[in-house]
């Protein structure tokens, strides 16, 4: 829908020509590719701040290989951030059940 393609495009993910005269936006078949790619991300649940890595790896010709790597990194992030996140919310636990406020 235009409205997320001009968000997308604000974010720097996509990059449309401009027809001369009346500024609309083209869409050549690589940021349509780009497009794909990060309507496909967005369905899997990923933030559009981990679309750009993946798309400038695409860009810059890396293949998939780059791209897997770059969502590799994204899910060992997840996961360290979830194990902390879980820790402190099991430490939490434990001291409020200490003060008698769980049973």
């Amino acid at each position: 829908k235009p409205p997320v393609l001009r968000l997308w495009e604000e974010r720097g993910l996509l990059r449309p020509d401009r027809e001369p005269g009346t500024g609309y936006r083209r869409y050549p078949p690589a940021e349509l590719r780009a497009a794909h790619v990060v309507a496909l991300l967005r369905r899997g649940g990923h933030p559009l701040a981990a679309a750009g890595p993946v798309l400038e790896a695409l860009r810059a010709g890396g293949g998939s290989d780059r791209v897997r790597d770059e969502l590799t990194a994204r899910r060992e992030r997840l996961y360290e951030h979830s194990s902390r996140r879980l820790a402190a919310s099991a430490a939490l636990h434990g001291y409020l059940r200490t003060l008698g406020h769980l049973t």
